[in-house]
C-alpha cells in the first residue's frame, strides 16, 4: 500500500513498546492487489517474530470504480475464491502462532 515504514522499523516499534510494558495490536489486511501466498507467509513470519498480543484481520475491498477495483478482478483472484474458507484458514494460521 505504499507505506513509508519498513518492516524493520515496525518490528523495532513493537519490540520497544513491549519493552516498556505496552500491549501491541496489529492490523492485518489480506487480498491487496498483487498480493501472493508468499506475502502471506512473510506476514506469518512477522507474527512469529513479534508476537503481538492482539490482532484484527480484514479483507481488502476496493471502492467500486477505483483503480484497484479493476486490477483486482484481473490479477488478484487467489483470495476471492472460497473467501470464507480463505479467511478461516488465515485466522487458523494466525491463532496457531499467537
Amino acid at each position: 500500500m505504499n507505506k513509508k515504514e519498513t518492516i524493520e522499523q515496525i518490528k523495532k516499534c513493537i519490540f520497544d513498546a513491549k519493552k516498556v510494558g505496552l500491549g501491541v495490536k496489529v492490523l492485518l489486511q489480506y487480498g491487496l492487489p498483487g498480493e501472493t501466498e508468499k506475502d502471506w507467509e512473510d506476514t506469518l513470519k512477522f507474527l512469529k517474530e513479534t508476537k503481538p498480543e492482539h490482532y484484527t484481520l480484514s479483507q481488502f475491498v476496493p471502492l467500486p470504480g477505483s483503480e484497484w477495483s479493476q486490477e483486482m478482478k484481473e490479477v488478484n483472484g487467489w483470495f476471492y475464491k472460497d473467501s470464507d474458507e480463505k479467511r478461516n484458514r488465515l485466522i487458523s494460521e494466525i491463532e496457531s502462532i499467537l
